[in-house]
């Protein structure tokens, strides 16, 4: 039995705006952002995996195996509409403050398709 420990971190990753992102007109400011993701695909922490009971002989390939099916689950628990939901909340948030506290009054955020 092998339990792994990760991390994942759902947000934006500004590395993908496009040309034109972000627009101010007067006290208004404009902002499209990629669409919330994964920010990280490296998120297990193989140095806190714990093995409880082990038996026989491993191979590579079986620990690797054995990753792999945790790296899939971690994903499918991780990766849900409302995880996502929140991380769009959370960084609409963040970015309206930034922006808000430069100075402009209405701030419009839209996500790409």
């Amino acid at each position: 039995v092998r339990i792994y420990y990760g991390t994942m971190r759902l947000g934006v990753n500004l590395k993908q705006v496009e040309t034109g992102w972000i627009v101010a007109r007067g006290d208004t400011i404009d902002v499209t952002l990629p669409k919330i993701g994964l920010l990280d695909r490296d998120f297990i922490d193989e140095a806190r995996t714990k093995s409880f009971h082990e038996s026989g002989t491993w191979t590579a390939a079986d620990r690797e195996a054995l990753l792999r099916r945790a790296y899939q689950r971690m994903l499918q628990r991780g990766l849900t509409p409302q995880n996502l939901q929140n991380a769009e909340q959370n960084g609409n948030a963040q970015v309206r403050q930034v922006l808000q506290s430069m100075g402009f009054k209405e701030v419009k955020i839209h996500y790409q398709d």
